[in-house]
């Protein structure tokens, strides 16, 4: 998907994979609202009847907002995160329920209100305890910056092993860290700087309580601060 702007054709730009299968049950680890970003969660009921989807909002703090939605049959309703009150300016993650099968989501475009670009990534049907990502940057002439984003959707706490994969030379000691029950848990360039300018990720649930895991990597073009930004799911090992 494509849109123009700032005087530039398709400035905007982004792809998701389609899912093999539609689900009662999805996850989404990234989500921001906060400083520039506006998110959406997209809702696809592709049945013949309407379904009602829960949808479960995890705070960094642990503290959770639920919202119901009613999806009419063969449409697809649209959640701007923004406006739901209590998450205008917060990490958030995201656990969905439907009655039936539906396909779910997640956009993000900035800055807010006069967005140059976006990024997309469809959610996943079940949480694990091993993840991998492949890409990650920081640093170099663009100053890249890569997040990678943890939901722990359940009622205990995960304890997280992150080690950097790096594209030259030795990899740092694995870190270890603690996610709250029912919350998200970011990673930023301060905590992933170990791993050089080009690395990969492997996330591992010590305590086998499972997760989500998203990556989300921006950088600088065009004299403008984020002109340019990437997001994927992890790939769950098991």
């Amino acid at each position: 998907m494509y849109q123009s702007a700032r005087n530039r054709f398709w400035k905007i730009g982004h792809a998701a994979a389609g899912v093999e299968a539609p689900s009662t049950s999805w996850f989404v680890a990234e989500g921001c609202t906060a400083w520039m970003f506006d998110e959406y969660l997209l809702l696809a009921n592709p049945n013949a009847q309407a379904t009602m989807a829960q949808i479960r909002f995890l705070l960094p703090s642990g503290q959770s907002i639920e919202r119901s939605h009613v999806l009419t049959a063969n449409s697809r309703t649209t959640v701007w995160v923004d406006g739901v009150p209590g998450l205008s300016s917060s990490d958030v993650s995201a656990a969905i329920t439907a009655d039936l099968p539906i396909v779910v989501e997640r956009s993000m475009y900035w800055p807010a209100g006069a967005w140059h670009e976006g990024h997309a990534s469809a959610g996943v049907t079940r949480a694990g305890v091993k993840w991998a990502l492949a890409e990650g940057e920081n640093g170099g002439p663009s100053g890249h910056e890569s997040y990678v984003l943890v939901a722990n959707p359940g009622d205990s706490a995960a304890t997280i092993r992150v080690t950097l994969l790096p594209a030259e030379g030795t990899a740092a000691a694995p870190k270890l860290y603690t996610v709250s029950p029912r919350s998200r848990f970011t990673l930023g360039p301060r905590e992933l700087a170990d791993g050089g300018r080009q690395f990969g990720v492997l996330v591992e649930s010590v305590n086998e309580a499972p997760i989500v895991v998203e990556r989300s990597m921006y950088w600088n073009a065009l004299n403008t601060l984020w002109s340019a930004g990437t997001n994927e799911t992890g790939v769950r090992l098991r």
